[in-house]
């Protein structure tokens, strides 16, 4: 039996409550407690998660969360999307909701991928394919992913994690988005988004086929540490941007030929 429970309910409980790392803390000395799963509403979709779970997907709740990125995706409505750093899979729903006909969603962070897999079996999505690999340059070979206590801050570079972060790591495969295009045969990509926490150089270099054969719209969030270099490097792919966006590190990346009619449409 779920417990459901509100957006609602938790702002009045207090976001920073929920997403405190003291809560996950608390909750792991009650084994019992750990193990209630509650059933949160979010854009119309159910989450199944656990207690100690909270803190990995607090931002869900917050209802400004990106909205500018969210009102790109409004007004994109991309008909094949695919969500590399899925995390629980707020873009994948977003998509979803958005009519999109496919999505393929890539989440290396086995504790927020169970989540997006109960995402989308409790509501019963059968556009969305799940994958759980780092996206790289190369094919098949093993990374230690530094695992975040916090919301999508997880990397393959510990030097991203903050001070106050648990530093347990994981090893994980990788996979190339031209390998995952070719898997799934797709035949067009309308919109990528990527937030990988400082790989974001890596998922690009392993991704220029994908980028020269169907030209989709990037949204990027770039590590303050690689801007020059993944901006210079979609500007020898013939991209131009629109941003920084939230945080000062998120960018819509637009294929030149395509620039001066979106470019309108997203004013």
């Amino acid at each position: 039996m779920f417990l459901e429970l509100s957006r609602a309910f938790f702002k009045r409980l207090g976001l920073h409550t929920v997403a405190d790392i003291g809560w996950v803390e608390f909750a792991r000395h009650f084994p019992l407690m750990s193990r209630i799963p509650l059933v949160l509403k979010l854009q119309g979709y159910r989450y199944v998660v656990y207690v100690h779970e909270m803190a990995l997907c607090y931002f869900v709740f917050y209802p400004d969360y990106e909205k500018t990125e969210k009102e790109i995706m409004l007004k994109l409505s991309p008909s094949v999307f695919i969500d590399i750093g899925a995390y629980v899979g707020y873009y994948t729903i977003l998509a979803h909701e958005l009519g999109a006909d496919k999505i393929i969603s890539v989440e290396p962070d086995v504790r927020t991928f169970r989540i997006l897999e109960r995402v989308i079996d409790v509501n019963k999505l059968d556009n969305i394919t799940v994958i759980n690999r780092a996206v790289w340059d190369r094919n098949d070979i093993t990374l230690k992913l530094h695992l975040s206590s916090h919301a999508g801050h997880s990397s393959v570079f510990a030097s991203n994690l903050k001070e106050r972060d648990t530093h347990s790591t994981i090893e994980i495969k990788t996979v190339t988005l031209e390998e995952i295009c070719q898997k799934m045969k797709l035949d067009k990509v309308d919109l990528i988004k990527i937030d990988v926490e400082g790989a974001e150089f890596n998922v690009l270099q392993g991704a220029v086929e994908v980028i020269n054969k169907f030209r989709p719209l990037i949204i990027v969030e770039i590590k303050n540490i690689n801007t020059s270099s993944v901006l210079n490097f979609l500007k020898s792919m013939r991209y131009n941007f629109l941003g920084p966006f939230s945080y000062g590190e998120n960018y819509l990346c637009i294929p030149e030929e395509r620039y001066p009619s979106l470019h309108s449409k997203l004013k």
